[in-house]
């Protein structure tokens, strides 16, 4: 296998694995990482006619998906925020926090 010959490294002392033993390290498939080295989202390199990478690109593509996803979650509580905002906004509701107890509701 790629990963564990010592003829994998190139000048720069990179220890390439393959994208298969790439997997073990991650929750992604070979083809999904496959498909992150030809678009270029995961640092990696074609030797031959398979694509390896390093452990190190490996974390870093790991970590750069984390931050977005993170990102994107932010954002979409900030959106819910306003949205509820807005919603308050338009049907002129608005209290304060102790407005509303059982005592204010009338029972008919």
């Amino acid at each position: 296998m790629l990963g564990n010959n010592k003829n994998n490294k190139n000048n720069n002392n990179f220890e390439y694995i393959s994208l298969q033993d790439a997997t073990k390290f991650c929750n992604y498939s070979q083809e999904y990482l496959s498909l992150r080295a030809r678009t270029g989202k995961l640092k990696s390199v074609k030797l031959g006619r398979n694509w390896v990478t390093t452990r190190e690109w490996l974390v870093d593509y790991a970590g750069r998906v984390e931050e977005y996803t993170e990102s994107i979650n932010n954002n979409h509580e900030k959106e819910k925020i306003a949205r509820k905002a807005r919603n308050c906004q338009r049907s002129n509701f608005s209290f304060s926090a102790g407005e509303f107890t059982n005592s204010s509701i009338s029972k008919n």
